[in-house]
């Protein structure tokens, strides 16, 4: 039974109960209505007999008067005599036909039908009491207007013993029979009424109890039927509330309550499961706050290194453009002699007969282009050098920016740069010495032939052609050098400049990962906060 009422709308459960109610104050109302239609027939019945006591006490009188005016007139007889006493005008004898007139209307009205059979009977003598009495009247009259003691003493023998007194005690018998009864029964009634009030009282009370008995019930009935499972949707809430997520309502029935605490355990489903994945949220914000700390750790470790590096590289690469500006100057010298060598032989062609004197200065000449090549060539191997170093520095550089990640990506790119520079500035200064050696190994053998000139004079003429080859040759040579050093001392400018771009990037690289580890500590801060908040619940 209760799962079925359970199982019932609460709107269903209140109809039902209020329709119960409703029955149960119809009932009440029924039984209070049954008691007042009963009190009312036993009301009209006491009234009916209070008119027929009414009847029978104005029956009593006229009964005790009639016997009065008889009595004034037997006085007035005696006093006045008959024919005065008797007259029609005396006021006795209209008294006495006035109360039996009065007598006969109120025999005529008299309410019957209220009447127990005993009662008819009695009325039906009493009126046959009444009809002989008032025929016995004439007769006494008559013994009056005799007029003799002897006559006016039968009559008052016939009023106290005699026919007259006799008619008269029937009708007395009568109607004290009458008022006797209907006194007996307006008792009883009274009696009776008094009893079917109290029973009636007794039912309406009992009804009346036993339907605010059946109306509390139900009201409790429906109360605990809504508040229980309610209460048990607040303790849930409650849990909740207290950070308890493993708590759900009990669910029984299919009424709104049970969509309630349905509707409830969803919720408290969803809280947990969201409150779970913000816990391994957390967790995973803590590692990766974690990790992203030690990684940028260690991105600030190579950002400083590469930053060290590339201003040692920036320091080595003005140093590589100081020198190949200075192998720039050397270069113009030396094109500068070997055109003055050009000249010098294009003269020594034309001035044969002066070879002599040239030669000294020839060989001076040459003695002092031995020295320069010496000079350039060591030039050219402090520009290898340098360039050797940049090639190492490029390396480091693109190790490091390898190790920078994503945030080295473009200083890869320009130590890949710096790279290839260096590798084609070696592979320059490597082509200048090749050059040098055959500038040195050429004048070495100017030398030994301007060393012969003075034995061989005469062979200038034959050697003036060569020399003259040779010289052309130097001169293409020197102006290759003078291109390849110009476009060394470009390339060095372009190193320095990166070099230059490097260590902004570096420094730029730093000041990031100082905002990385500021956000990783923030982020760190963040996975503490939402931890706290998680435990706060138990799942």
């Amino acid at each position: 039974m209760q799962r079925v009422w359970t199982s019932w709308k609460i709107g269903t459960r209140l109809a039902v109960a209020f329709a119960f109610v409703c029955a149960l104050c119809i009932t009440c109302a029924g039984v209070g209505l049954w008691g007042l239609s009963h009190q009312s027939r036993l009301s009209d019945q006491l009234v009916a007999l209070h008119t027929l006591s009414a009847d029978a006490a104005t029956m009593k009188f006229y009964v005790a008067d009639e016997t009065g005016w008889q009595s004034y007139e037997a006085m007035d007889v005696a006093a006045y005599g008959p024919a005065k006493a008797l007259a029609a005008d005396d006021v006795n004898v209209q008294g006495f036909a006035s109360d039996e007139k009065s007598i006969q209307a109120l025999m005529a009205a008299w309410h019957t039908a209220a009447m127990s059979p005993a009662e008819a009977k009695s009325f039906t003598a009493l009126k046959a009491a009444w009809d002989s009495y008032f025929a016995t009247v004439p007769k006494v009259e008559a013994l009056w207007r005799q007029g003799t003691p002897a006559s006016f003493q039968a009559a008052t023998a016939a009023m106290n013993t005699g026919f007259n007194s006799e008619q008269y005690s029937q009708v007395v018998t009568a109607t004290d029979d009458i008022q006797a009864s209907i006194a007996k029964r307006t008792a009883e009634l009274q009696k009776r009424i008094h009893a079917d009030s109290d029973r009636a009282r007794t039912i309406t009370l009992t009804v009346t109890l036993a339907a605010l008995v059946v109306a509390i019930g139900a009201a409790l009935l429906v109360t605990r039927s809504i508040v229980r499972p309610l209460k048990r949707c607040v303790a849930t809430l409650r849990a909740v509330a207290a950070g308890d997520l493993t708590v759900r309502a009990e669910v029984t029935g299919r009424d709104e309550v049970t969509d309630l605490a349905e509707a409830l355990n969803r919720s408290v489903d969803a809280t947990a499961t969201a409150v779970s994945g913000l816990t391994r949220t957390a967790e995973q914000l803590s590692h990766t706050s974690a990790a992203l700390t030690t990684s940028s750790s260690s991105v600030m470790a190579a950002a400083d290194d590469a930053t060290r590096e590339s201003g040692r590289a920036d320091v080595n690469a003005g140093q590589v453009t100081t020198a190949v500006n200075a192998l720039s100057v050397g270069g113009e010298e030396m094109h500068a002699a070997i055109s003055e060598i050009s000249r010098n032989t294009a003269e020594a062609a034309r001035v044969a007969t002066s070879a002599v004197e040239l030669t000294g200065r020839t060989a001076q000449t040459m003695s002092g282009l031995d020295e320069s090549s010496d000079e350039i060539g060591a030039v050219v191997k402090l520009i290898n050098a340098i360039a050797a170093q940049t090639n190492l520095l490029a390396l480091n550089a693109t190790i490091e920016a390898a190790r920078a990640g994503e945030l080295g990506k473009g200083f890869a790119v320009v130590a890949n740069e710096v790279k290839d520079l260096a590798q084609k500035t070696e592979q320059a200064t490597n082509g200048i010495a090749g050059r040098v050696s055959a500038i040195q190994q050429d004048a070495k053998q100017a030398v030994l032939a301007i060393s012969e000139i003075d034995s061989v004079i005469g062979q200038i003429s034959d050697f003036q052609t060569t020399i003259a080859s040779a010289v052309e040759e130097q001169t293409a040579t020197t102006a290759d050098m003078s291109r390849w050093i110009d476009e060394v001392s470009g390339n060095a400018n372009l190193i320095a400049d990166n070099v230059s771009a490097v260590v902004t990037t570096a420094t730029t690289t730093r000041q990031a990962i100082d905002g990385v580890q500021v956000a990783s500590v923030e982020l760190a801060g963040l996975s503490a906060e939402l931890d706290l908040i998680a435990k706060q619940f138990t799942l």
